[in-house]
């Protein structure tokens, strides 16, 4: 009678554990990625997002990330934002799919 439980809490223990590092990921590979895009001046959308896959896939990370970057140009500054989003699905045993979703917004200064 135990053991099912055992088992399913188990189970559930270990996605939400995978959920949160693969989301701590993500997270860690745009900040590496905007650190990068800060001294990049011609830093675009499609570049920023290979630094991101590049970054995941040297973890062995396998996540696929949603990302926008945007550059706003001040008087004095370049200001770029990128936004990342990261859904993770579980599944876990008996219980029905669940998705919990990761965001990510970093703003920060760009070189010109």
């Amino acid at each position: 009678m135990v053991a099912p439980l055992f088992l399913l809490l188990a189970t559930v223990g270990m996605e939400i554990s995978i959920a949160i590092h693969k989301g701590s990921s993500v997270q860690w590979a745009i900040e590496k990625a905007a650190r990068t895009a800060m001294i990049t001046p011609t830093m675009d959308q499609a570049g920023f997002q290979d630094l991101v896959d590049g970054n995941l896939a040297a973890m062995g990370v396998a996540a696929t990330v949603d990302v926008a970057y945007s550059k706003e140009t001040g008087p004095e500054i370049v200001l770029a934002r990128a936004q990342a989003t990261y859904v993770h699905t579980m599944r876990p045993i008996l219980l029905p799919e669940v998705e919990l979703s990761f965001e990510s917004d970093v703003s920060f200064p760009q070189a010109s």
